[in-house]
């Protein structure tokens, strides 16, 4: 691979997204983090990452408007949206599907969904090693 790979991942809940981030730098990603839809704006336009990770509800925006409106640009078109949420309401799911992003609910499965979703659009990827938590 001569280029890194590139994953913009964007939650207000920073524990969360700070361990999926690490998860996917342990599969040799580069990983940026945003807490609100402004920053991820600002960072996709000029980083323009492989793959963009977002959560629904956050300051300053939708997650699913962010999403709606960078894959509306030309320079991320080759870009994979992926929506991680807690909510699971038909709306949601609706909204994924007309932006063409993978829905992923929040559970104990959420990473391992993730890395398939990852492995799929970033062939070139080594599974990550990280064990994913089970859910009790």
């Amino acid at each position: 691979m001569n280029e890194q790979r590139r994953v913009l991942y964007v939650d207000d809940d920073g524990e969360f997204s700070e361990a999926m981030a690490a998860r996917c730098r342990s599969m040799g990603v580069a990983v940026m983090t945003a807490k609100n839809a402004l920053t991820a704006v600002t960072i996709a336009e000029t980083w323009r990452p492989d793959v963009v990770c977002f959560d629904v509800e956050m300051p300053t925006g939708n997650g699913l408007d962010v999403c709606e409106f960078l894959a509306s640009n030309p320079g991320l078109s080759h870009a994979t949206f992926v929506i991680i949420t807690g909510r699971s309401d038909r709306e949601i799911v609706r909204r994924c599907g007309e932006l063409r992003a993978h829905y992923i609910a929040k559970s104990p499965a959420t990473w391992r969904q993730l890395q398939d979703v990852l492995c799929r659009a970033l062939p070139d990827l080594q599974r990550s090693s990280i064990p994913t938590p089970s859910a009790n």
